[in-house]
């Protein structure tokens, strides 16, 4: 393909990824539709945040790839990542509601600096749920991913290959690859 149907291509990809989020944000923000996405996330916590992590953060990977590279790409088994990040958003709005209640709790017990600022609430609440949680989280998705991008070099990985094959550093220091 030469250089100029390629920037075609990208261009079209490059609208439907924003009109893809734009589809989304009108869901989420325009009433109705905020008023159904508001009441889907009071009643059925664990589904809505599984759909919107199954479709948003594939879209955040696919974005990340279009700038690193100049050019869309979809990851190997797009599907079971999806599926990943779907499991990854229940685990995350479980946490939510955890590290929230555990921080106000250590709040009213004096193990944390008490406050009626709700947005230094929220600072300590993100703070120690990023300290606590996130590592774990990142390693276990930098372990599937690894293991789908094994799988699809051919290999069937054992515990040991996916180990070694992850940038340990990566995982820690950055949600970047």
């Amino acid at each position: 393909m030469n250089a100029e149907n390629s920037e075609k291509l990208n261009l079209k990809y490059d609208l439907l990824w924003f009109f893809s989020v734009g589809v989304v944000l009108a869901i989420m923000l325009m009433p109705p539709m905020a008023d159904g996405y508001q009441w889907m996330n009071a009643n059925f916590p664990y589904m809505t945040a599984f759909l919107k992590f199954m479709l948003l953060a594939p879209m955040g990977e696919l974005l990340a790839r279009r700038i690193r590279t100049g050019g869309w790409k979809v990851p190997s088994y797009i599907i079971a990542r999806a599926l990943v990040w779907g499991f990854l958003g229940m685990v995350i709005a479980l946490a939510f509601q955890l590290f929230s209640g555990g921080v106000m709790a250590a709040i009213e017990k004096d193990f944390l600096p008490r406050s009626e600022s709700a947005l230094l609430n929220a600072f300590m609440i993100s703070a120690i749920m990023n300290v606590i949680f996130a590592p774990a989280m990142m390693a276990f998705h930098r372990f599937t991913d690894t293991y789908f991008d094994l799988r699809f070099e051919g290999v069937t990985p054992g515990l040991n290959q996916i180990v070694e094959r992850i940038d340990w550093g990566a995982v820690f220091l950055s949600c970047d690859r």
